[in-house]
């Protein structure tokens, strides 16, 4: 029992690192967002764009 809550117990901490870590990532995209606009006007960025929000989404 012990050893399947210190399990949980990392798990919950490794979610929190990971949330952390795509909340940051958000204020990034949101504080660049006007700099993605113009990167975006380039058709390279604008087809790779919904990989890189789905792995934003998936906290990479």
């Amino acid at each position: 029992m012990g050893k399947v809550a210190g399990f949980l117990r990392t798990g919950k901490r490794k979610a929190m690192l990971i949330n952390k870590k795509s909340m940051t990532l958000r204020l990034l995209l949101t504080e660049h967002q006007h700099e993605w606009k113009e990167t975006n006007k380039n058709l390279h960025m604008s087809y790779y764009r919904p990989l890189i929000l789905l792995l934003i989404k998936n906290g990479f």
